[in-house]
């Protein structure tokens, strides 16, 4: 995803979910989208992105909440999100997502 200032921000995102608008705010280094799972239950969502530091913390909300059932692992190159997607559409920021220059 290009960013304003001509860098760009990689992710993976895999679903089976409708994905609604997805932007990156560049000056607080978050991904926001809106998701509804096609799963009248709900379901997950996997998105990865490059794990640009050590230190690098990833965060997640939904309906402006923590997402206390996101699951997140970094292996030192990618952190992987494991999101539950709950019945009806959600809106999720993904918190601490650093754009790479070109």
């Amino acid at each position: 995803m290009k960013t304003p200032d001509g860098g760009f921000v990689a992710y993976d995102l895999q679903a089976l979910a409708k994905i609604i608008d997805l932007k990156y705010n560049g000056s607080s280094n978050i991904i926001v989208f809106g998701a509804d799972h096609y799963n009248p239950d709900g379901g997950s969502i996997t998105m990865k992105v490059p794990q640009m530091y050590d230190d690098q913390k990833i965060s997640v909300l939904m309906d402006g909440k923590p997402a206390n059932t996101a699951e997140i692992n970094a292996d030192g190159k990618t952190i992987k999100m494991d999101i539950f997607i709950p019945p009806e559409e959600h809106q999720l920021q993904i918190l601490g997502v650093a754009r790479m220059a070109t």
